[in-house]
């Protein structure tokens, strides 16, 4: 894969243009799949130097954050997840973006900024699979701030993903209770 966008990106005349980002946000996603996430970051940057456009930015904003999560960079992380979040035209991208905010916070200890921050994202979700995502998350800092409530989002989460037979998100609502039981 990377071998043919890295042959992709080049073929492209305008490397400041929607073709030259999306080739570049690809193999920045297959550099991320396989754990580079430095290789990933200078990517990503080299792109965000040129890019006039602005469909990719926000996947590449989001992307640079996971870069930054994944080196332990919480405050770069956070930083680009808002930018993400800003840059979001649709409202499911905005969701996912205040989530990650949420957990960064979490990897902060910092649970009160991330309750506050996945609260509200509660009142306008429909889809059962954010829900689960978001409840699971809420349900954690609340857990961790000793908030009776903390079980109950806990445990309605893992009932959404059981009953949409979603195994990674119910692997990490499990992994949340099994900390609560700890």
């Amino acid at each position: 894969a990377f071998y043919y966008y890295n042959g992709a990106r080049e073929c492209y005349i305008d490397k400041k243009g929607e073709e030259q980002a999306y080739a570049m946000l690809q193999i920045a996603t297959v550099q991320q799949y396989v754990g580079d996430f430095y290789g990933s970051e200078e990517t990503i940057t080299d792109v965000l130097a040129n890019y006039e456009g602005t469909v990719y930015k926000p996947y590449l904003y989001n992307m640079l954050a996971v870069a930054y999560d994944k080196q332990r960079k919480f405050d770069d992380a956070l930083q680009y997840y808002k930018k993400a979040y800003k840059s979001f035209e649709d409202a499911r991208g905005k969701t996912l973006a205040q989530n990650n905010i949420g957990l960064i916070y979490q990897k902060k200890n910092e649970h009160e900024k991330a309750i506050q921050v996945l609260n509200p994202l509660l009142q306008n979700q429909n889809r059962k699979n954010d829900r689960a995502l978001i409840l699971s998350n809420l349900g954690y800092s609340q857990f961790k701030l000793h908030r009776p409530e903390g079980y109950s989002n806990l445990l309605k989460s893992l009932q959404v993903t059981d009953s949409l037979k979603d195994v990674i998100a119910s692997i990490t609502t499990n992994i949340h209770l099994s900390e609560y039981f700890k």
